[in-house]
């Protein structure tokens, strides 16, 4: 007799893996991993860019000093190089991704035991709690029947 959970993936299983993504998670799906680090860090450094522009013509227009300038196009240059430098992507290899995806399977296969225990608890539960009833019914048949037995005989 075969293990059925020592088997190969389940027809449900193999269902789920062949389910093409939608539209949308195609594109949210590229905004995982490099992809996403550099749309991240390509957004940042347009938003800094634009401030210190801003920042600078603001103090241009307002006349500040061209040390005052040229500190603020200093600082986006900074905060710039601090994201590209160290908001890097974290790769995982393809071994950790194996791992991962096989501790995901145990995980499915315990939860699916546990189901499975749960269901036969109850069912214990259910069976040990009609157990008293049934003894208690027939001890009742049984004195009903040795009370019967004894009045008849007493009305003899």
């Amino acid at each position: 007799m075969c293990d059925k959970y020592r088997q190969k993936p389940t027809d449900r299983m193999q269902h789920e893996h062949d389910i093409k993504p939608s539209f949308l998670d195609r594109i949210f799906g590229l905004l995982e991993g490099p992809v996403a680090t550099t749309l991240v860090k390509l957004l940042a450094t347009g938003i800094i860019c634009a401030t210190t522009i801003a920042l600078a013509g603001i103090m241009a227009l307002a006349s500040f000093s061209f040390a005052a300038m040229l500190s603020v196009v200093g600082l986006g240059m900074l905060t710039t190089g601090i994201i590209w430098i160290f908001g890097g992507w974290k790769r995982t290899s393809r071994s950790e991704n194996l791992e991962l995806a096989a501790l995901k399977t145990k995980i499915n296969e315990l939860e699916e035991r546990l189901q499975n225990v749960e269901i036969i608890e109850r069912f214990e539960n259910r069976l040990t709690g009609q157990a008293p009833r049934h003894q208690t019914e027939i001890r009742e048949k049984e004195h009903e029947t040795a009370y019967g037995t004894s009045a008849m005989e007493n009305d003899r």
